[in-house]
């Protein structure tokens, strides 16, 4: 029983992977078969971690037709946006009136990380040469937004806005807004250290309100944009930006 809880948790995590990091692009076949060969496994693991990533939400399972990669219409993708939107803000406001000192420490080490990364970065061009730095500021948004998350001390809240993200990220691939290549990057960028500084403050200040109100237009900002990308078709697989 142990060695197939096992090679589902390690089908699991291989088929998790690849379509995290793009490998497996939305829409694309996923055949028990020919992945059991690939991991080493029987087909049931399989079978059983296609059914786990199905309820994660990265998966379709369709009769006739089998598991593929999951696919998003636009509306569909709104729709998940607008939770995103709902849940992470009221996270934010559940942070101001729930935090810990410590949890406040680790809210604002993220935020001045991701400010001294920030000044590291071309203010003019992104180019291969601080690609790397781009990549680890992409990281500290993230700790930043765990760390709001983690505050709000509640685990079911954070388990689904983290399940949303996973999937914002399979089906929209989009490049953070102030990481894109474009004459607005360093106004992007400051705009963004100005909202997260906004929600920190708001945070700190207790003021469950305002905090609510500031991750809600931070968040709206990030979700329109990905909204704009993904109806123009736009994806980019060059930034780690999962959030596992």
């Amino acid at each position: 029983m142990k060695q197939t809880a096992d090679s589902t948790a390690r089908a699991y995590a291989f088929i998790r992977n690849k379509i995290l990091d793009g490998s497996y692009a939305p829409g694309t076949n996923l055949s028990a078969n020919a992945l059991a060969q690939q991991i080493g496994v029987s087909r049931t693991p399989v079978q059983d971690a296609l059914q786990r990533l199905q309820v994660d939400g990265l998966v379709m399972i369709r009769a006739k037709i089998g598991a593929t990669v999951k696919f998003m219409s636009l509306q569909d993708f709104k729709e998940l946006c607008w939770m995103r939107l709902i849940l992470e803000s009221n996270a934010a406001g559940l942070a101001a009136a729930e935090h810990t000192t410590d949890d406040l420490a680790e809210i604002t080490h993220a935020q001045t990380e991701m400010e001294e990364l920030a000044a590291s970065v071309s203010r003019s061009k992104l180019n291969e040469r601080n690609l790397p730095i781009a990549g680890e500021l992409t990281q500290a948004d993230i700790r930043f937004h765990v760390a709001v998350m983690n505050a709000s001390h509640n685990a079911l809240l954070k388990a689904e806005i983290v399940r949303l993200r996973v999937i914002n990220r399979v089906v929209g691939g989009i490049t953070p807004r102030y990481l894109e290549d474009t004459p607005e990057y360093g106004e992007e960028m400051r705009k963004t250290l100005s909202e997260h500084q906004r929600i920190r403050d708001a945070i700190a200040a207790r003021d469950r309100e305002k905090a609510t109100r500031a991750m809600a237009a931070h968040i709206q900002d990030i979700l329109d944009h990905s909204i704009k990308r993904m109806r123009e078709g736009h994806h980019s697989k060059t930034l780690p930006l999962a959030l596992a």
